[in-house]
């Protein structure tokens, strides 16, 4: 304990207390704080926040709002809507989805009512009930003529 004071004594003595004040009077006197403001002001005077402002604005003029995550979502859901979608939910897309696939011809609300039609696809292609038409039903669309 003797040595441990002597050696803080001796720290004491030897001005490292005063050496670590003047280290921080060092950079006060070398002007890093100063540096650092003026670090703060050369981002200002590059116009830093004004570009970030102004990316804003090329976001907000190209139509998404890059205020925040939720209106770039939201907004990205309209340009879904506008182009047929909507992002708006698994649920509406699969809706969509549903809608797209009824309107090509194809109902997707469900799996038995995909094979149906996927089924009767192949009907009305001659492909699947050949026995029971033969050769009348494969001309319709041309898509499988065979000769069994």
């Amino acid at each position: 304990m003797n040595y441990a004071k002597n050696r803080s004594a001796l720290f004491s003595l030897s001005g490292f207390m005063n050496y670590a004040k003047n280290r921080s009077a060092l950079f006060s006197l070398s002007g890093f704080m100063n540096y650092a403001k003026n670090r703060s002001a050369l981002f200002s005077l590059s116009g830093f926040m004004n570009y970030a402002k102004n990316r804003s604005a090329l976001f907000s003029l190209s139509g998404f709002s890059h205020s925040g995550f939720m209106n770039y979502a939201k907004n990205r859901s309209a340009l879904f809507s506008h182009s047929g979608f909507s992002l708006s939910g698994f649920m509406n897309y699969a809706k969509n989805r549903s809608a797209l696939f009824s309107l090509s011809g194809f109902s997707h609300s469900g799996f038995m009512n995909y094979a149906k039609n996927r089924f009767a696809l192949f009907s009305h292609s001659g492909f699947v009930i050949y026995d029971l038409c033969e050769k009348t039903l494969r001309f319709i669309f041309a898509l499988r003529i065979y000769d069994l």
